[in-house]
């Protein structure tokens, strides 16, 4: 697993990044450190589904303990939204791999998630109040033109189609050219009836809304404009906060 990191949570985890860079991945993960109450807490989203979790009141050690707490993060998250564990690839055998942010429109729709979670607290008066659960399940419910207006939980439970005629591989990542050794078992086809019934089941929450209420609408780009950077979008500035 490739976790890419802005710069400020590279600072507090304190260990060095991989070099050379890694590619960019559709697979890679992403991490933000945003500060509520005076508390740490993380911001962990998927790069291809933005899929994303919202943790609070994370320590130091905890986030130096990366692999632990962010395989855990993913796995705990999974089995709310009654997804398989696999989703993700095998999480027990991933090891996590730091980098720097390389992808600008990740890094916007993170900042709408930053944004939206600011006003959730706000209205919650303070983390104390938030339902935090209920936060995490709307983070995965927004709509966001770049991933065609498809919520991140309905991008993650069709992951399961890809073990029909492709594989995925123990980092998350699709492998291709199986073969007819790898034909779906009995298994997969019913944890992807199980994923597809999940969201069904979900889907009726109907439009999100985003940005303190109002709904997206069709041809707004969910993640914001992006402007010049150095690797990481500018509107990061305001996540980095």
């Amino acid at each position: 697993m490739i976790l890419r990191c802005t710069r400020k949570l590279l600072v507090v985890i304190g260990s060095p990044v991989a070099d050379p860079a890694p590619t960019r991945d559709p697979e890679d993960w992403y991490a933000n450190l945003l500060w509520f109450d005076r508390r740490k807490c993380l911001l962990l989203t998927h790069a291809a589904t933005l899929f994303t979790i919202f943790e609070a009141d994370v320590t130091a050690s905890s986030l130096r303990a990366t692999r632990q707490l962010v395989t855990g993060l993913i796995g705990r998250e999974l089995r709310r939204e009654d997804l398989p564990a696999a989703t993700f690839g095998d999480l027990e055998r991933q090891e996590v791999l730091l980098a720097k942010t390389a992808d600008r429109s990740v890094l916007g729709c993170m900042n709408d998630m930053t944004f939206r979670c600011e006003h959730v607290i706000a209205e919650a008066q303070g983390l104390a109040g938030t339902d935090l659960d209920e936060l995490n399940r709307s983070l995965r419910r927004n709509i966001n033109s770049a991933r065609g207006y498809r919520p991140p939980i309905e991008l993650a439970a069709g992951r399961l189609a890809l073990l029909g005629s492709r594989h995925l591989g123990q980092d998350g990542r699709v492998q291709q050219g199986l073969g007819h050794a790898a034909a779906p078992t009995l298994s997969i086809r019913n944890s992807a009836r199980a994923a597809s019934a999940a969201f069904r089941r979900l889907a009726g929450d109907g439009d999100v809304p985003v940005d303190g209420g109002r709904v997206a609408e069709r041809g707004e780009h969910g993640g914001g404009q992006v402007g010049a950077g150095d690797g990481e979008s500018v509107r990061q500035v305001a996540a980095d906060r």
